[in-house]
């Protein structure tokens, strides 16, 4: 988590304009669909669902996540490939949906356990929460479709994905963490 990233002396109004940050990036970008040419079309969805409370904590990692699902459960094309609907917690795609405030969860408490996560650190929290996100996801969906799948080969093809959705994760971390850097270095120097 980064601490020192502050919007806001007041702790109310830094956490606001935090919880809408996430849920507007969740809102804006979740449902765009990179053809890729590998098996799984990209998404930055569940890179979106870790990096936010890894970013800002837990607590405001699952509101944002939680109102996002809401929204998206209400009819709004928030949800990957621009879907929506309650359907969508019931289909194919339910579990994933039903596993992100759980990696949100668990990604925003251990980010806040160190305030100053090294990059290696950031990455593997980004990769562990998006593999939380794909068991979880997989195993709902195999268990609906009611056939034996080889799960390595079924994570062989989100294995790029989100390889990649990690980097970029922690090109994103790395960058506000220099910025929430220089913002307390300069705070320090004016008082």
């Amino acid at each position: 988590m980064l601490q020192n990233l502050r919007f806001s002396a007041n702790t109310n109004i830094d956490s606001a304009i935090k919880f809408a940050i996430g849920l507007l990036a969740l809102c804006l970008l979740s449902p765009i669909e990179i053809s890729s040419g590998l098996q799984v079309a990209f998404t930055p969805q569940s890179l979106l669902v870790v990096l936010i409370p890894l970013l800002f904590g837990w607590k405001i990692g699952i509101a944002a996540v939680s109102f996002y699902l809401l929204l998206g459960g209400l009819g709004l094309p928030v949800f990957s490939g621009y879907s929506s609907g309650w359907d969508r917690f019931t289909g194919l795609s339910g579990g994933f949906l039903l596993a992100f405030p759980i990696a949100a969860l668990i990604i925003g408490y251990v980010g806040e356990q160190n305030h100053r996560i090294p990059s290696l650190s950031a990455a593997l929290l980004l990769l562990l929460g998006q593999l939380l996100i794909l068991l979880l996801g997989l195993y709902w969906m195999l268990n609906l479709m009611n056939e034996s799948v080889d799960w390595v080969n079924q994570l062989k093809g989100f294995a790029p994905g989100i390889l990649i959705k990690a980097a970029l994760g922690l090109i994103i971390y790395i960058i506000l963490r220099r910025i929430a850097a220089r913002m307390e270095t300069k705070a320090a120097t004016e008082k």
